[in-house]
């Protein structure tokens, strides 16, 4: 007697895929949130490696040029006497890869020729930003370049303004300034005292820029993230703009004074609340707080020792941290230091 053999299909009934889909949708609910921090370790550490070369190379240039540093009244002195678009001016920003975009710009003189920069104003420029020197964890992009007014149509050399990366870090511009009282700013130079009014904040009067003369250099930071200008716009949303005026004495796009005394409202270290415990505006992490500690708001640095840390939100509010030894604070309410409130004509330590 013959049997019938009956054939059956090989495939995975409804129940079984729908089983299969829900273990898989189980498993990347799981595995997303660790390749995120995955990446953001990556992106990290990419950030760390900038500003440590940043600090190899400022420590290479202060030994090879009287322990000077890089900044608007050394490299950048000349951007302070030269009118932008004269010959002279051209000449000078576009005659190397170590030229200042602008006096404040202290990249160019210590990475430009490491990085194999161009000489081009415009093409450096736009590298620095975009390529060669900028915090993978950065996603703003200019919105416009103020010449006066907002020219939102502005182009760098061949790149759209609104394709410009926004500088990823600043250097911590007090440690890069004279006293007014022994400067004169008509003559170029950069001074504490950046409006009429006399400064709230001044560095000691016998203060030069020399990496020598910051104070204790593995307590104070000589980079960190953010890049001014960071402004409210019509609409009230915050936007990003390039200034490239040859001289600038707040910190213009390259310096800053960092998120306890900041100067105006360009830059990006936005605050409010009480300053005895103040927070960030929200939505304004992006520009300058791109990283986290225990999932608040960080950014990262690097101190003139050359050693990096990430500092949380709160702790970058150390008044000390950006000011040469030495400095009066005379007023602790003008910052956003919560140690200093309440305290008058502080000495920095």
């Amino acid at each position: 007697m013959s049997k019938e053999r009956k054939c059956h299909n090989a495939g995975f009934t409804l129940i079984e895929l729908l089983v299969v889909i829900t273990i898989i949708a189980l498993l990347v609910s799981i595995l997303m949130p660790s390749l995120g921090k995955a990446r953001e370790s990556a992106r990290k550490i990419v950030c760390m490696s900038n500003l440590r070369q940043a600090g190899i190379s400022m420590a290479t240039f202060a030994a090879e040029n009287n322990d000077l540093l890089a900044g608007p009244n050394t490299t950048g002195r000349k951007l302070g006497q030269y009118a932008a678009g004269t010959p002279e001016y051209e000449s000078f920003v576009n005659s190397s890869p170590k030229s200042p975009t602008q006096n404040v710009d202290w990249m160019s003189p210590i990475l430009g020729k490491d990085l194999g920069l161009p000489a081009n104003f415009n093409e450096r420029l736009e590298r620095l930003s975009n390529q060669d020197f900028c915090c993978p964890s950065s996603r703003v992009n200019y919105d416009y370049e103020y010449t006066g007014s907002n020219n939102y149509d502005a182009m760098i050399g061949s790149v759209p303004v609104n394709q410009v990366r926004q500088f990823s870090y600043s250097a911590a511009i007090a440690f890069h300034l004279y006293s007014y009282r022994s400067k004169d700013v008509s003559a170029g130079w950069v001074t504490d005292k950046y409006s009429s009014a006399n400064p709230t904040e001044t560095v000691p009067t016998n203060y030069a820029p020399r990496a020598g003369k910051v104070g204790r250099p593995a307590e104070k930071i000589y980079i960190m993230e953010g890049s001014r200008y960071v402004e409210a716009g019509a609409n009230g949303k915050y936007e990003v703009s390039l200034n490239r005026a040859a001289y600038q004495n707040d910190g213009g796009n390259c310096m800053s004074y960092g998120p306890a005394t900041p100067r105006g409202n360009g830059d990006p270290f936005k605050w409010t609340g009480a300053r005895t415990n103040p927070q960030l505006v929200a939505g304004t992490e992006k520009f300058a707080y791109r990283h986290n500690i225990n999932g608040k708001p960080a950014f990262n640095v690097v101190y003139f020792d050359g050693h990096t840390e990430t500092l949380g939100y709160l702790e970058s509010l150390d008044v000390n941290k950006y000011w040469p030894k030495g400095s009066a604070i005379f007023r602790g309410s003008n910052t956003w230091d919560p140690a200093l409130q309440g305290k008058m004509n502080f000495v920095v330590n």
